[in-house]
């Protein structure tokens, strides 16, 4: 489902480099002087340079003191392109063909007002009254019939956006009960901003209430946390939650672990993330004396490592057998539960995965029963394993400057009992190529601990163009290899004897839910392909303008 979102609201807002938006705008400007000075009209020039003054004016003035980061140079570059593009065309046809000036000047209102309504900062059509009557005055330079024109199509302009605004409503209010341009702009800080608000709470007022599960593991210098919620969707709700909690509790030495979720459980808005910071850190504090059991390992149609903390089970589980796989739904979690009479946290390893497709065990089907079986089965050796109450603990992290790493930077840890050994590697990122996952723990595996790989599943290190970001797709492998293993090996060598303490809690949240998935999923789509015909149809009356006025 959010392959359909993040391919569509691709098509929504990619556009060209800011230095193709600048060289169109050089020769928006430099074009007509050349032809007026080469045709001796150069008394045309004045009225066309006052208009985009004032036209790109408006483009500063509608995108002045917004909250969010995606009013970029290049961005703005392109507004002033698309408004200042039918005046250029106008003042070819003045030039050549004997046209007014402002012939064409209701379809550059007309963007003007329909970006500036849409992704930019002003809502009052006042506002746009007021800067259509600026603009015609400037009209006044060339002549009176200049000036009706503009007066007309500026009108004109705000009414064909006011009926716009009217369908956008009719087709969005239904799939996130938002009104008209709202809902387009909350897209567009969904999708390249750095927070979407607006979005989070209309999720919010649509959510599904539920109870993330939390797990703390709590050694002296050292805590490994477990959360059952997912990371998303984009810029909202839960997308950056790993690294807000890692962040939030760095001086416990934190690693995170993300239990099994799907998108169906994000979180609606980043408070909740910033509330279960604090509930984990209550956990840690308050944790109780228990134990660590010995490790199993089974490798079957997935891989997955068992093991006892104190009366509850935790799976580490890996799809690399499978090479592709993708979010183990929650009620795989439940089941497991149900089944073996204790709490459990099945933890997505999130480690493998291609850009041509993955598997997702879903309930009830092949896979996801094959999985249950495997879990069960593991789970059942693991309870009958030795627990331990102290054991060798050492830890180390860092924060390199890689694309597919979000804030929540590399965690190790290095968990050592009698005869057995865990190397844990948390990585704050979305997933992992299998080559890259496989050569990291070859060479780790030389340390005589075994060696696991965890992603967060962080939606931060995605974007709009970028929805394919796992680890060692991008960036020099052997290098990254070498850095990981450095803090594997301070790990190793700073364990001390340290005693298990751990804790279990649940917290009252609002996920998204399969209805809102569902709905995001289509009001992306159709966002994606309304606009190709609107906008166009919102030009009709400047074919009537053409008509009637020249």
């Amino acid at each position: 489902m959010l392959d359909v979102v993040q391919k569509k609201s691709k098509q929504m807002f990619s556009m060209p480099s800011f230095r193709i938006a600048l060289l169109t705008l050089t020769l928006l400007f430099t074009i007509p002087a050349l032809i007026a000075h080469f045709m001796d009209e150069t008394a045309v020039l004045l009225p066309y340079y006052t208009s985009l003054i004032v036209i790109n004016l408006f483009v500063y003035l509608n995108t002045r003191g917004l909250k969010v980061n995606y009013w970029n140079a290049r961005r703005r570059a392109w507004f002033s392109v698309f408004v200042t593009m039918p005046l250029f065309i106008s003042i070819l046809l003045s030039l050549l063909l004997r046209y007014d000036l402002y012939v064409l000047s209701y379809t550059s209102l007309y963007l003007l007002i329909l970006i500036s309504a849409t992704i930019g900062s002003i809502d009052d059509m006042k506002i746009f009254l007021s800067e259509i009557l600026l603009f015609s005055l400037t009209a006044l330079l060339n002549s009176m019939d200049s000036f009706k024109i503009s007066l007309i199509s500026g009108i004109t302009s705000v009414l064909a956006v006011k009926l716009m605004g009217g369908v956008i409503t009719a087709i969005s209010k239904p799939l996130t009960g938002l009104d008209g341009f709202k809902s387009v702009k909350a897209l567009a800080e969904l999708t390249l901003g750095d927070r979407g608000e607006i979005y989070e709470k209309a999720l919010d007022s649509r959510g599904e209430e539920g109870e993330v599960n939390l797990g703390v593991i709590r050694f002296n210098n050292s805590v490994i946390l477990t959360a059952d919620f997912h990371p998303g969707p984009f810029r909202a709700g839960s997308a950056e939650g790993p690294g807000i909690i890692l962040n939030s509790l760095e001086e416990l030495n934190p690693v995170f672990m993300r239990a099994a979720s799907t998108h169906e459980r994000n979180l609606t808005m980043r408070a909740y993330v910033e509330s279960l910071a604090e509930r984990l850190r209550e956990l840690a504090d308050s944790s109780k004396s228990c134990c660590i059991g010995r490790p199993v390992f089974k490798r079957g149609k997935f891989e997955v490592v068992a093991f006892r903390v104190g009366d509850h089970l935790y799976f580490l589980v890996s799809g690399r057998p499978i090479e592709s796989m993708e979010d183990i739904p929650h009620e795989i979690q439940e089941e497991v539960s149900r089944r073996l009479g204790v709490k459990c946290f099945v933890v997505d390893r999130h480690d493998s995965i291609v850009e041509e497709g993955y598997k997702v065990p879903l309930p009830g089907s092949e896979l996801g029963e094959a999985l249950i079986e495997e879990l069960v089965e593991a789970g059942r050796e693991a309870l009958a394993e030795r627990c331990y109450h102290e054991v060798l603990v050492g830890y180390a992290s860092g924060k390199p400057d890689w694309s597919a790493v979000g804030r929540g930077g590399v965690r190790t840890l290095a968990v050592k009992g009698d005869d057995w050994g865990l190397l844990l590697i948390s990585v704050d990122g979305n997933n992992s190529l299998p080559d890259f996952r496989d050569r990291l723990l070859n060479r780790l595996s030389s340390y005589g601990l075994m060696p696991v790989l965890l992603t967060t599943d962080t939606h931060e290190v995605l974007r709009t163009k970028e929805p394919f970001n796992p680890l060692g797709y991008r960036g020099d492998q052997e290098s990254m290899i070498e850095y990981v293993e450095e803090l594997a090996k301070r790990a190793i060598d700073s364990a001390s004897r340290s005693e298990v303490r751990c804790n279990t809690s649940s917290f009252r949240v609002k996920f998204m839910g399969k209805r809102e998935i569902l709905l995001s999923a289509v009001t992306v789509s159709i966002s994606a392909v309304y606009p190709k015909y609107l906008v166009p149809l919102g030009l009709l009356p400047q074919l009537a303008i053409l008509l009637l006025l020249t």
